[in-house]
């Protein structure tokens, strides 16, 4: 009979053991797997987002060195007049080069940007198609940046054209 105690209690702590511990387990066994599924995922995602970035610090020192050469190409004025007198006598300048002949020259209102401020021009020439160009390349070419924002071309007395276009320059805010 002390054999059958020993085996009974044993076998009522085995199913004791079960119920008390690996049977509220189960229960919890198949969210505890899909939340490992989707911490899995996830973490699959934050390697490969890693692995992208590992050269980002080098791109973007190598965007900032890019921006300091190209902000060579803008005025260095902080002043807006002074800042158009330049373009104006840069683009004024240019444009004689090219043999246009100019009619007029206005400063629209400028425009502000995030770190920039955009100074408009609107210039008013007459000219031929060759001498356009020639102001069109040293404009592409030139060393000081100034952007060709509208043109309007028409055809005026002479064979010549009348040339109608707004050109901005930046300088720092």
């Amino acid at each position: 009979m002390n054999r059958n105690i020993i085996i009974i209690s044993a076998v009522a702590a085995i199913i004791g053991a079960y119920v008390l511990f690996v049977s509220p387990l189960q229960d919890k066994r198949v969210p505890l797997r899909e939340k490992l599924g989707v911490n899995y995922t996830t973490l699959l995602k934050y390697q490969k987002f890693m692995n992208a970035s590992k050269g980002a610090g080098e791109r973007l020192d190598a965007a900032q060195t890019r921006l300091r050469q190209l902000e060579q190409y803008i005025s260095k004025k902080t002043n807006t007049s002074i800042g158009f007198a330049e373009l104006q006598d840069r683009a004024q300048g240019i444009a004689e080069k090219a043999g246009l002949s100019i009619k007029s020259v206005k400063p629209m209102p400028t425009v502000q940007q995030e770190h920039y401020t955009s100074l408009p021009l609107y210039m008013d020439f007459t000219g031929d198609i060759v001498q356009l160009s020639a102001f069109l390349r040293a404009i592409d070419k030139g060393r000081v940046f100034i952007s060709l924002d509208r043109l309007s071309i028409k055809t005026g007395n002479k064979g010549q054209l009348r040339i109608k276009m707004q050109v901005s320059g930046l300088m720092p805010r």
